[in-house]
């Protein structure tokens, strides 16, 4: 990731994502309705998903195109295929 504000983009994005996840154990600790659990559980996979999209965007502009210009385009291409099939 060379980008300065995409990688603060991305840490900050981390650091919400760390404190989502300490507020969920919270909720647990105090035996919280559980709805209210799955709702932050469904907001701390939409800032996981965000996250993924963020690093998928940087691969593709920086290794993915790179890569395609100077070695296997297939190989590549499968790569980011794999990678994206994952986060979906």
């Amino acid at each position: 990731m060379t980008d300065q504000n995409i990688k603060k983009e991305a840490v900050a994005r981390l650091d919400e994502i760390v404190k989502m996840i300490q507020n969920l154990e919270a909720m647990l600790a105090e035996e919280r309705y559980c709805l209210d659990i799955l709702n932050e559980l469904s907001e701390i996979n939409t800032s996981l998903s965000k996250f993924g999209s963020i690093l998928v965007e940087q691969y593709i502009k920086n290794d993915f195109i790179e890569g395609l210009r100077n070695t296997d385009r297939e190989a590549h291409y499968e790569e980011l295929m794999r990678i994206i099939f994952k986060l979906t």
